[in-house]
């Protein structure tokens, strides 16, 4: 009996030791620390747990969210300015009886994204003045807000890291200034606002980037140099001439012709002849511009030196800066009832053509055009 007694003891003892012994193994969690497993910003919600230190078990989880962290007044997380378009300088104007404010300067905005409002203090945001933000080479991207109407010369000029630039579906934009968006380098893309008619010399020189540019049906002119060595952008060409165009019609501007052309069949969907389309087409004796052709730009058919003969179309409107100088071969011409302008130098060198009837339409005649 006392044998079995002291068995039992022994049991009961060895129980309870594992028992103490289980007890003391198990982690207690006494000391935490919350680490971090999926940083926050201000765009993204972060993640952190609360983890044993002994024991490495997470204990719970939480959400964080990170307001903007700014250096030299630039978000480090999403780019956006301390300073945004209201720290812009802003000036009062009247535009065709609409009383609204004119951008003159980035003033204290640190924006690389820069929204263009459409309002500020209640009125119209309407245009940008010359030379607003030339050289501000920190631009990323530039949205325009749908009430701007204008942008002045070279308001971008110099933007060097420019990338993107988008005007408002409702956009009123009519028109660009001289240089606007010249030496953009990082520019890949532009589109043209439908109310935008004229393109302005200098318009995009230099944007060595620029892949794509989308136009309207609607385009009239094209000034001097609008492309000036913008050598990545993608033409349409056909019998040795290169086009810019729309979905509806590929070839509403020539651009460009072969200099050893002897003969060129412009087809009948052109409307703009582009600057230096034609220039030094020494080859060139005869040509025919189709009806519906609106401009002849700057250069577009200078040097043309063994040209005789030349029809130019009743459609036409515009003769641009030095359009047919040199042309030594010219002898006669008949320009159009519905011409209304008259480049500088348009018909400089000349010398064979001795007798001009200007028409009645005719309201700008530039210097030296028949020097």
């Amino acid at each position: 009996m006392k044998q079995t007694l002291k068995t039992v003891c022994a049991l009961v003892l060895m129980l309870l030791c594992v028992q103490v012994l289980a007890s003391c193994g198990k982690c207690r969690h006494k000391e935490t620390v919350w680490e971090t497993e999926k940083e926050a910003t201000c765009t993204v919600v972060g993640k952190e747990a609360e983890k044993c230190v002994k024991c490495g078990e997470t204990l719970q989880t939480r959400d964080v969210e990170e307001t903007c962290r700014y250096v030299d007044g630039i978000c480090i997380y999403c780019g956006e300015a301390r300073y945004g378009s209201d720290y812009l300088t802003y000036r009062e104007i009247v535009l065709n009886g609409t009383a609204g404010y004119e951008i003159v300067d980035k003033g204290n905005c640190s924006s690389v994204y820069l929204e263009i409002p459409a309002l500020y203090r209640g009125k119209p945001v309407l245009g940008i003045a010359a030379y607003a933000f030339d050289g501000h080479a920190e631009l990323l991207s530039l949205t325009v807000g749908s009430n701007v109407q204008y942008i002045g010369d070279a308001a971008f000029r110099g933007c060097t890291s420019l990338a993107a630039v988008t005007f408002d579906e409702a956009s009123e934009m009519t028109s660009f200034g001289r240089e606007c968006f010249a030496e953009c380098s990082a520019l890949t893309a532009f589109a043209v606002p439908v109310g935008v008619l004229h393109l302005p010399a200098g318009l995009l020189r230099d944007c060595v980037s620029l892949r794509d540019i989308t136009l309207h049906d609607g385009l009239l002119t094209f000034g001097d140099d609008v492309l000036l060595n913008v050598t990545a952008l993608t033409y349409y060409t056909e019998n040795g001439m290169s086009f810019l165009g729309t979905e509806s019609n590929p070839t509403l501007a020539l651009m460009r012709v072969e200099r050893t052309a002897s003969a060129i069949q412009i087809p009948d969907t052109v409307r703009i002849i582009a600057s230096g389309a034609m220039n030094g087409c020494n080859q060139l004796t005869s040509l025919s511009l189709p009806e519906g052709v609106l401009t002849l730009g700057a250069y577009a058919l200078a040097g043309c030196s063994s040209l005789q003969t030349l029809t130019l179309p009743t459609t036409l409107t515009v003769i641009g800066e030095h359009a047919l100088a040199g042309c030594i071969g010219l002898t006669s011409l008949s320009l159009p009832a519905g011409l209304t302008e008259i480049g500088a130098g348009a018909f400089k060198g000349c010398s064979a053509l001795t007798a001009l009837m200007l028409p009645d339409s005719l309201r700008t005649v530039g210097s030296l055009a028949f020097s």
